[in-house]
């Protein structure tokens, strides 16, 4: 099970993830992701804020379905290696 990470979160990452920070907050890589949304977006529209907040007004269509509206949203989940063991009463 996958829960969202909190903004004050530390996140270390494996020495073969090619990234220049090795230990950053959660809000620092959301700022990172936001700032580079809007920056390859464009400056005039801050997409980035709203992927990361309230998301964006979509449709999606998956095979075998129909259209179904919605919101796309951005945000940073933590999952385990290893999922915790349901304790059996007897």
């Amino acid at each position: 099970m996958s829960e969202e990470l909190p903004v004050d979160a530390v996140i270390a990452v494996n020495d073969d993830v090619p990234m220049h920070e090795r230990f950053f907050t959660n809000e620092w890589f959301l700022e990172k992701i936001r700032s580079s949304c809007d920056y390859r977006i464009s400056s005039a529209s801050p997409i980035g804020e709203r992927l990361l907040a309230e998301g964006i007004p979509c449709k999606v269509l998956e095979p075998g379905q129909f259209w179904e509206t919605g919101y796309i949203q951005v945000r940073v989940e933590f999952v385990p290696d290893e999922l915790p063991q349901a304790s059996s009463e007897q």
